[in-house]
Order: structure tokens, then C-alpha cells, then sequence
């Protein structure tokens, strides 16, 4: 019962997260087109590297996964730890 629970999450999670970088892939590839060879007379660009672009920028941006998540969670745990109270 719990493996079908957590097989369950986790293929909703990929659907999930599928989607939403169709969605995004999808929205950048118009805004790009739309703007980029009006503005700067630049080049047009495919679905697929429109997800290039959004994948580059989050590397850029935000970081790799070492960064975020699980620099946060190691940062919580040295907080947790300097919090507890030492023994006499």
C-alpha cells in the first residue's frame, strides 16, 4: 500500500514537473519571437532550444543542485545543532 502511495507521487511529480516545463519552454519560445528579431533584429529559435535557454538560465541563476537545496538543508541542520543545549 505505501509503495503504491509513493509510485503515485512520484509519477504525478514527473507529470508535474513535465508540464510545467512544457508550459515554460512553450512561453519563452513565443516571448523570444516576438520580441528578440523585432527589438534586435536577432534570430528566431525552436521550442527546444527555447528549453536551452531556460535550463542555462537556472544554472546561471540559481545554481547547481549543490547550492540550493542542499545547502539549505545542511545550513538548518548546524542551526538546529547550535541551538541544542550543550551538556555540563
Amino acid at each position: 500500500m505505501k509503495k503504491k502511495r509513493i509510485a503515485k507521487r512520484i509519477t504525478s511529480g514527473l507529470v508535474l514537473f513535465l508540464l510545467v516545463a512544457a508550459v515554460f519552454g512553450a512561453l519563452v519560445m513565443l516571448l523570444w519571437n516576438a520580441f528578440i528579431p523585432a527589438l534586435f533584429n536577432g534570430p528566431t529559435i525552436s521550442y527546444w532550444q527555447a528549453v536551452g535557454v531556460l535550463l542555462l538560465l537556472h544554472i546561471l541563476l540559481r545554481g547547481t543542485p549543490y547550492y540550493g537545496l542542499r545547502a539549505r538543508r545542511i545550513a538548518r541542520r548546524r542551526q538546529a545543532r547550535s541551538r541544542r543545549p550543550r551538556p555540563a
